[in-house]
């Protein structure tokens, strides 16, 4: 959803119309594990893409929901997710891509929410924001997050489930990104 918004703002802008944007999120990804991790499909599904310059990475919760329940097999620790990021911004820059990093939204009142999930949500982001590690960053929690109740989506960007933006939340995503990202020199 918030890709297809930010491509109708690229396409839309003079200065950048010629960039494409391709989505290759899939449901339930993670950024750790096998098969169809963030990690394995890092070449295949964005690496290999004829002309690409930039990646966004918008994983981890799916991470952090698997695996900071109290019957998971290994609670997963922010460092976890942030050496997973350094090794796709290694890998991408070894390509010669830019990484734009993106805040993991909130996902509070959701039925796998919890404390200790929450805890590493919040250090995985305030390491996106503030490790330099990435090329660019964009804040899909700040845009989607209650300003009262910071764990959890602002009304107009919530659905049902409580861990998924609604249309109105992809819609801010998309409208969140800084299109100066893309013209800077490439």
């Amino acid at each position: 959803m918030w890709p297809a918004i930010l491509a109708a703002r690229l396409q839309a802008n003079t200065a950048t119309a010629n960039i494409g944007v391709v989505n290759a999120g899939i449901s339930g990804n993670r950024v750790l594990g096998d098969n169809n991790s963030g990690l394995a499909r890092l070449e295949h599904d964005a690496l290999s893409v004829p002309g690409v310059k930039w990646i966004t990475i918008l994983e981890g919760i799916n991470d952090i929901t698997g695996g900071s329940r109290h019957n998971a097999v290994r609670l997963i620790a922010a460092d976890d997710l942030t050496g997973a990021y350094r090794q796709i911004i290694e890998t991408a820059h070894a390509h010669g891509v830019k990484v734009i990093g993106c805040t993991i939204t909130p996902y509070g009142g959701s039925t796998p929410s919890n404390a200790y999930g929450e805890s590493v949500r919040a250090a995985v982001n305030r390491w996106i924001r503030t490790s330099g590690a990435f090329d660019a960053v964009v804040d899909f929690e700040v845009a989607t997050r209650d300003p009262t109740e910071p764990t959890r989506f602002r009304a107009e960007a919530d659905s049902p489930d409580l861990l998924h933006p609604a249309n109105p939340g992809y819609k801010l995503m998309g409208d969140a990104i800084d299109l100066s990202i893309f013209m800077a020199r490439r």
